[in-house]
């Protein structure tokens, strides 16, 4: 590898052991001297396909895997194939992870787009996706199984710090399709879902109508004939004799001699005197039927299915912006699912958090009643270094659990990325203290490492302020 390529991988930071994601250890500097006087970073693994990845360069501290299921830091993608994706996102290890592509076919879901193979090219993509590959890394692994999709989705959203947006795609039956979601399967209905649940919010994209036979919106807009739907139409000028009141297409009143009335024989001479021209007539060329307007309908391409505009549904795209509920749950690991809140006593999203206590405010007010909130803060930076990304979210998980224990009937928890948050109706201060000395001495004689933990209580009145700042 060349002196120049060699630089590009230290430049910025080195690989982290624990996840072999890239960090900047504290101190360290960005010259080529001291990385040299440093232990040598670990390598980083880049999953690619077997057939590929003979065609990439071999590169100092670089791997490339080819089984799914091993734990990797990078995708390197060569070919938009559906099905090697699907199997990727359905099996591997990282499916968030940063890709690098050697094609324009999946933009944007590709991180990086590259047009030649050299060592070089790859080294600076290497470097540039590293921030992204940090971010994964501080999030739980994304489990395989019925949440994988919907995690995945916000994942892609959260760590690219984007939006997720619906794109034209002509060479899809759906004609619309979420680039960044390539690969995922029915991707409409998992963000529909998740907007439902309120973790990502919707902006209108567009609306298009869909085969009543086949669902497809390749649709062709026709004007067809009322009676035998033929598309062969003409269009001719209606003509009115003042003096009978006959009126008709032109062609009825052509001859060799001008315009003649069909009806009483009299020559139409003077336009505007003898005769107008109110409007136009639609005739059939297949059937001879005439009619004031054709039928507007649509032909399906895929099926070859006609359906009238009157009987086509319509359907609305979104694009997705993702909400700090989304972002809360994608820390958690976990989907909200109905089952699991009420197995949990008291446990409930963030979103219905604010819903219950919002609704709980008004009514302690009116009636005077105590009503105490308190957020538990965990230092999950420190936790990292102790333990690494995957151990600091399974002990948040674990304070999560040891809190819900220790509340009582009709408390509430929320999970928050940073740790917990508490409403306590018909509890004042001096008894939310109490309750949080406990929690918190429970914590630290059950969790090891001990998490460093802070805790602040919100009175009834100031709790519309702590709601805002959960948003």
């Amino acid at each position: 590898m060349s002196a120049v390529t060699d630089r590009q991988l230290n430049s910025d930071a080195a690989w982290n052991p624990e996840r072999r994601i890239i960090s900047r250890e504290p101190g360290e500097q960005d010259s080529r001297h001291d990385l040299q006087r440093s232990a040598p970073a670990p390598r980083v693994r880049c999953f690619v396909d077997v057939e590929f990845s003979r065609y990439l360069p071999r590169i100092e501290r670089v791997d490339y895997v080819h089984n799914l299921e091993d734990d990797f830091d990078v995708i390197v993608a060569g070919t938009p194939a559906a099905r090697t994706f699907a199997q990727l996102w359905s099996r591997c290890s990282n499916p968030a992870a940063p890709m690098i592509a050697f094609t324009d076919a999946l933009r944007p879901r590709a991180d990086v787009v590259l047009y030649n193979t050299n060592a070089a090219d790859l080294a600076t993509a290497l470097t540039s996706v590293q921030d992204i590959a940090r971010r994964v890394s501080c999030l739980p692994a994304i489990p395989v199984g019925l949440d994988r999709n919907g995690l995945l989705a916000l994942a892609l959203s959260y760590t690219r710090d984007c939006p997720i947006e619906a794109r034209w795609q002509p060479n899809s039956p759906t004609v619309l399709e979420y680039p960044l979601l390539f690969g995922i399967d029915n991707a409409r209905s998992v963000l529909e879902e998740m907007a439902e649940a309120g973790l990502l919010r919707r902006r209108f994209a567009e609306r298009v109508h869909v085969c009543p036979s086949c669902q497809s919106s390749r649709l062709q807009a026709r004007e067809v004939c009322v009676r035998c739907k033929s598309t062969f139409l003409s269009e001719e000028p209606l003509v009115h004799h003042y003096a009978c009141a006959w009126q008709g297409t032109q062609s009825k009143f052509e001859t060799g001699g001008g315009l003649v009335c069909p009806k009483c024989h009299k020559q139409l001479r003077h336009y505007g005197v003898d005769y107008d021209k109110p409007g136009v007539a639609i005739t059939c060329m297949a059937c001879g039927d005439t009619v004031a307007e054709p039928e507007v309908g649509f032909t399906c391409v895929d099926c070859n299915t006609y359906a009238s505009a009157e009987h086509t549904n319509s359907l609305d795209w979104c694009h997705y912006d993702l909400l700090p509920d989304g972002v809360a749950i994608l820390h958690a690991g976990q989907l909200p699912h109905a089952e699991v809140v009420e197995r949990s006593t008291g446990g409930c999203s963030l979103r219905d958090f604010r819903l219950v206590v919002g609704r709980a405010l008004p009514v302690a007010r009116r009636h005077n009643r105590p009503l105490t909130a308190w957020r538990a803060r965990i230092d999950i930076e420190d936790l990292r270094r102790q333990v690494g990304p995957r151990g600091a979210h399974q002990i948040s998980q674990f304070v999560h659990e040891l809190v819900l224990q220790r509340l009582r009937e009709g408390d509430l928890v929320a999970t928050l990325s940073d740790g917990v948050v508490v409403c306590l109706p018909e509890t004042d201060r001096a008894t939310a203290e109490q309750l949080a000395e406990q929690v918190t001495r429970h914590i630290k004689k059950t969790v090891r490492p001990q998490p460093t933990i802070s805790i602040a209580l919100t009175e009834r009145d100031r709790i519309p302020a702590l709601l805002e700042e959960l948003r």
